[in-house]
């Protein structure tokens, strides 16, 4: 996978840590997580994502977290998705672990946030659902997604991923072959807007090929 160009702003600080794991006291492996993929709308430009399930997606200039981010309007299912080759592929082979993003619920509260990993449109993928609700009070929420190329499908569901159904494929084989990712939420009623800013793709594979990546809102 590409890394896209352009500068990291605050989301920089977050991936750029150490990682150490430390075996009986002793530091083993270090590893720098650095973003294999990165948008955050900066440059007014909508970087290979378009609106998903009939949303309009547009980049706002400012509001996001900070700067620039994009912004989907609907009624019902509201949000963006992309099958850009930096985003899609074999997301194993890139070492994925954790898929970074931030949400503004602009103007309602909107039903279940999720991300979305699917082949094609021929099947139903995985969804992670990163809130029951997404609040809407005037602040952009951050989640980390944990994601782990080798679970099988009951570890993935135990991790918080819900396998839509048929037509599907396991969870191993679809991250090994991505090719729709899409971020969204459901509105109650009438069109609504999600933004969505600061998408990011981070490898941070542990010695042992074993990794932990909770979701955490703020």
């Amino acid at each position: 996978m590409r890394t896209q160009s352009g500068s990291f702003p605050s989301l920089a600080l977050r991936c750029l840590a150490t990682v150490a794991i430390v075996l009986w006291g002793t530091s083993v492996f270090a590893q720098q997580c650095t973003p294999v993929a990165f948008e955050g709308w900066e440059d007014g430009l909508p970087g290979g994502w378009v609106g998903s399930a009939g949303s309009a997606a547009v980049v706002v200039s400012a509001g996001g977290n900070p700067g620039g981010y994009l912004r989907a309007e609907h009624s019902g299912l509201v949000g963006a998705q992309t099958s850009d080759p930096l985003w899609t592929g074999d997301l194993a082979a890139a070492d994925l672990t954790t898929i970074e993003l931030d949400y503004l619920y602009e103007t309602a509260d909107l039903l279940q946030p999720f991300v979305r990993l699917r082949q094609s449109g021929a099947t139903n993928g995985w969804y992670y659902f990163v809130a029951s609700i997404g609040v809407n009070d005037g602040l952009w929420h951050h989640y980390d997604v944990p994601v782990n190329p080798i679970w099988t499908d009951q570890q993935a569901t135990a991790a918080g991923w819900v396998d839509v159904g048929p037509p599907n494929v396991s969870f191993a084989e679809t991250v090994a072959d991505v090719g729709i990712v899409q971020l969204s939420a459901s509105a109650q009623a009438g069109t609504q807007a999600l933004g969505i800013d600061n998408v990011a793709f981070i490898p941070c594979l542990f010695a042992d090929g074993f990794e932990e990546s909770p979701t955490r809102t703020n």
